[in-house]
């Protein structure tokens, strides 16, 4: 819904004072518009008048894999991470800053971290890595409709370290450090560190503390007990379980 605002003001634009000094009759800010005001009084042509002019304002274009819609995007230190899906194929994104060459601005380009075509590992099989041929990898299954419960954040913890935290609402939190992205394409596949399994592992878990409240007496006729932890939040989304001891 279209929400329009009234402000009168008989002077310019003034923004290089405190605002509660606003000086009277005057305008703080405007978005991608300014007042021409002509304060000449001897100039008749003129006169006291003001025109409202647009000003060209600045639109984040990004260009993603042709076919794939983008479900959610956030700024990190080089640049902006993108998360798309063609509804079959999940893929992460990033497109690089503009950048200065003798003097000369260039544009970033986008480059694809990681897409689930290429995954190594079979699904449900992290243990084997697939074979060139092979299909049933692991897949994000991102579509179209989580982009309202998409969500990410980036962590900065130094200059070898950038967090990336992500989840389409649906499926655990993932995790991956921006810099460990291989600067190779996949070969078939990518490595095994760069996969849908390695992001799930959570590298930064802390393991809560635990409190003994009593002792079971019995006999396990095989296998063995564990003890695991998972983390959830409100929203239900849920991490995976995390053997501590057994």
């Amino acid at each position: 819904m279209n929400q329009t605002f009234e402000q009168y003001f008989s002077r310019g634009m003034v923004q290089d004072i405190d605002p509660h000094r606003q000086p009277e009759g005057t305008y703080r800010e405007a978005r991608n518009a300014r007042l021409m005001y002509n304060p000449s009084q001897t100039i008749n042509a003129e006169g006291m008048s003001m025109a409202l002019s647009q000003v060209v304002g600045n639109k984040l274009s990004l260009m993603i894999t042709p076919g794939y819609i983008e479900l959610y995007s956030i700024e990190c230190t080089k640049g902006v991470v993108q998360f798309s899906t063609d509804g079959v194929n999940s893929e992460i994104g990033l497109w690089e800053k503009d950048y200065e060459v003798n003097g000369i601005i260039m544009p970033g380009t986008y480059k694809v971290l990681y897409n689930d075509r290429f995954d190594p590992f079979l699904l449900n099989q992290p243990y084997r890595q697939r074979n060139a041929g092979e299909s049933g990898q692991y897949r994000f299954d991102w579509s179209a409709s989580d982009v309202d419960e998409f969500s990410a954040v980036v962590v900065s913890e130094d200059e070898a370290t950038e967090r990336v935290y992500f989840t389409n609402g649906r499926g655990p939190m993932y995790c991956f450090n921006l810099n460990d992205a291989p600067a190779a394409p996949p070969n078939p596949f990518y490595p095994k560190y760069w996969s849908i399994a390695a992001f799930r592992g959570r590298p930064d878990l802390v393991f809560p503390r635990m409190k003994l409240l009593g002792r079971g007496y019995g006999r396990l006729l095989s296998g063995t007990y564990s003890i695991a932890v998972q983390y959830r939040n409100k929203s239900g989304v849920r991490s995976v379980c995390s053997p501590i001891t057994r």
